[in-house]
């Protein structure tokens, strides 16, 4: 069973008919709006299924997408996603409520299902950034979201582990390895180690001292936290592959979270997709205290 197949079986059996037409379309993405029929986004069409939305079926969808436990799946609704099985993040909107220290979803309007791809051989076309000289060297990949950036991660940690390396994955939500009953439902590769269900920031000190990682692979720097723990960890002489969303270099300077440390020399290089899915627009290097455009790699 693929991704797509796994999440249209929470759809009705006339939904699924319909949407099993659309697999050999590539589907990237199913989109659900009250009031609207919904969407199935293609690599290059947009199809649509079923009825109109009601806020009624909206609801009987997320409640057998979470196994009838809306209670239990609350914290996850507050913060507007939830991951399903094979890595898909279920990202939710709607109408929220604040309260003391905690943030409730009230009333969903819509979803946005991404659907997570196993696209083997991706991280190739970087291959020769990440090991350079027999070094690894510590890379920020930067894009919009939507660019593949967890699906070239997911390749890069197998691919790091062909070279013999020992890889350490922080896959806080889940997206990434997609670990089940113990077992990574996606292709992550046979010398990664995944940390699932934790703060990145906490995450990357615990696998620095319990797993003696040559690589610590993550997804979406998101918090001062994490940033001061990339650097910390590359003090320890630990490379680090991280992602992050920014759609230039200067968006990604002008950030202070993330231009604290592209400036300190953490990363060596980094990668900005761009134009389509794991499309490798330009490669800066860090070289004399400064970022500079490989203009020979631009438009891999």
């Amino acid at each position: 069973m693929d991704a797509y197949e796994a999440v249209i079986r929470f759809f009705t059996a006339e939904e699924q008919k319909e949407m099993r037409l659309f697999s050999s379309l590539h589907p990237t993405e199913i989109r659900i709006r009250t009031g609207r029929r919904g969407s199935v986004v293609c690599m290059s069409s947009e199809e649509r299924f079923g009825d109109v939305t009601t806020p009624q079926s909206l609801m009987a969808l997320i409640s057998r997408m979470l196994e009838h436990s809306v209670y239990a799946w609350e914290d996850e609704l507050g913060q507007g996603y939830f991951t399903l099985p094979f890595g898909v993040r279920v990202g939710i909107t709607g109408r929220f409520k604040r309260e003391a220290e905690e943030t409730r979803l009230v009333a969903p309007t819509s979803l946005l299902v991404r659907i997570a791809r196993e696209v083997k051989g991706a991280s190739e076309k970087i291959r020769h950034v990440l090991v350079r000289d027999n070094i690894l060297r510590s890379t920020l990949i930067l894009s919009p979201p939507g660019m593949g950036k967890t699906t070239l991660l997911r390749d890069v940690c197998r691919m790091l582990g062909e070279e013999g390396k020992n890889v350490s994955l922080v896959d806080e939500r889940g997206e990434i390895a997609a670990v089940k009953n113990g077992q990574a439902q996606l292709d992550a590769g046979d010398r990664t180690d995944v940390c699932e269900g934790v703060f990145k920031s906490q995450a990357i000190m615990m696998l620095i001292r319990s797993m003696a990682p040559d690589v610590i692979v993550l997804d979406e720097i998101g918090s001062k936290g994490d940033a001061q723990a990339i650097y910390e960890a590359s003090r320890m002489g630990v490379c680090v592959v991280a992602s992050a969303h920014a759609q230039t270099m200067e968006d990604a300077l002008s950030r202070p979270m993330l231009s604290e440390i592209m400036k300190a020399g953490t990363f060596e290089n980094i990668c900005i997709l761009k134009g389509k899915p794991g499309n490798v627009d330009k490669i800066y290097v860090f070289s004399e205290g400064k970022w500079r455009l490989n203009s020979s790699q631009a438009g891999l």
